[in-house]
């Protein structure tokens, strides 16, 4: 794999990843004495309290989860809604 081959060259003095997890633990095994700095996927919540106003709750959770096209490490995954 190119990445491989980019991340044991001899040159390569620190690694900087951000993305999933299963490639993060593959990562880690291939490099051998350079820092790795791993950001790696997660399941970040938008939370909607039983007293939200909706509106802009949905508006904040739709910005949260599109903007940057989705590719921030704090993108909105799912929602998770209060029981009235």
């Amino acid at each position: 794999m190119i990445g491989d081959y980019l991340v044991e060259h001899k040159g390569i003095n620190m690694i900087s990843f951000t993305g999933g997890t299963i490639t993060g633990k593959h990562l880690e095994k291939k490099i051998a004495m350079i820092p790795l700095v791993l950001e790696l996927g997660g399941k970040d919540p938008g939370i909607v309290r039983k007293n939200a106003d909706l509106e802009e709750t949905i508006k904040q959770i739709i910005s949260g989860a599109f903007s940057y096209s989705g590719q921030r490490c704090t993108t909105i995954k799912r929602v998770l809604c209060m029981r009235v």
